[in-house]
């Protein structure tokens, strides 16, 4: 069974109330609790060899120069803001009051920082924040506002026409350096053409020797070019009189022209007779035809005809 102290319900303190004494207390007790000496405090003993050593250890382990940097970075990063908030208050139509003070502040506060190097880490960490910029706005008349912003977009202006000026000037060297290249071209070929070294050509060059000869000679080409055009006209009139008196016949008749036209070219397939074994005619196209027909070469009956081979006996 847990002991009672355990189960029983906690004490309820009390009630005070104004001008009544607390039960269980009595003037004479609380004569006796004032007049009685307070308890003595405990004094702490001393530290231990063992943790003095963690501490100068931890104080060499401190890099002094580092810290020193991060000081350093941490002042100009704050004077780069607030160049930047003095500029944007400038565009917006206020000014700073100049930061001397400020600059004298940030020095003295770096020269504290420096002797209490070996504080808390928390009051380092407090002393390397950035300080918040507070800026005070100065009134500026009307007539001065946006005069700084006009400078600098002038400034923009001179600078991209400057721009564009160099970039039109490179060009125009550029165009005139290729007209020039082509100008020298053009008068290299014209010298080549024009050389007195080089005066017989690999041209033949016959004309305007014989006038007379050449008028003559083109007159016969062209009487025969009119022959030649006369003679397709002709033979283009030929055939359409044909299709005419065929469509003009009636079908017996033209059965009986066809037969007659398929027996005549029998006839003359057999009278050429056979082709022996490797005795076939090749045509040669269009070229040498005129050559071919004067000759009479293709009347000839090359089929049955036979030819000794020449055989070099030796």
């Amino acid at each position: 069974m847990p002991p009672k102290r355990m189960t029983a319900n906690p004490a309820r303190p009390a009630r005070h109330r104004a001008g009544k004494p607390v039960a269980g207390h009595s003037s004479s007790e609380s004569d006796s609790d004032e007049e009685a000496p307070p308890p003595p405090s405990a004094i702490p003993p001393p530290p231990k060899a063992a943790s003095a050593g963690k501490i100068i250890g931890s104080l060499n382990r401190i890099d002094l120069n580092a810290r020193r940097n991060e000081l350093q970075i941490a002042a100009e990063e704050r004077r780069l803001a607030a160049q930047r908030a003095e500029k944007l208050a400038v565009e917006q139509g206020f000014v700073t009051e100049d930061e001397d003070e400020g600059s004298k502040n940030e020095e003295s506060s770096e020269e504290e920082e420096d002797d209490d190097e070996d504080d808390d880490d928390e009051e380092e960490e407090e002393e390397e924040a950035p300080r918040r910029l507070m800026l005070k706005p100065k009134f500026i008349p009307r007539s001065q506002r946006g005069q700084s912003t006009k400078d600098a977009q002038k400034d923009d202006e001179a600078v991209e026409k400057a721009k564009e000026e160099a970039r039109k000037n490179a060009i125009d060297r550029m165009v005139e350096e290729q007209l020039e290249k082509d100008r020298a071209a053009r008068a290299t070929r014209k010298k080549h053409w024009e050389d007195s070294d080089n005066s017989s050509s690999d041209v033949d060059t016959t004309d305007d020797i014989d006038p007379e000869a050449e008028e003559a000679a083109w007159r016969v080409r062209e009487l025969k070019r009119l022959k030649r055009g006369r003679a397709t006209m002709e033979q283009r009139e030929k055939e359409r009189e044909e299709v005419e008196r065929r469509r003009n016949l009636t079908a017996e008749e033209r059965a009986a022209e066809d037969e007659a036209h398929l027996a005549r070219q029998r006839s003359e397939k057999d009278s050429k007779g056979k082709m022996s074994y490797m005795q076939k005619y090749f045509h040669r196209g269009a070229f040498f035809q005129d050559e071919t027909e004067k000759a009479g070469l293709l009347q000839r009956d090359i089929m049955g005809s036979r030819f000794q081979d020449d055989i070099r006996e030796s």
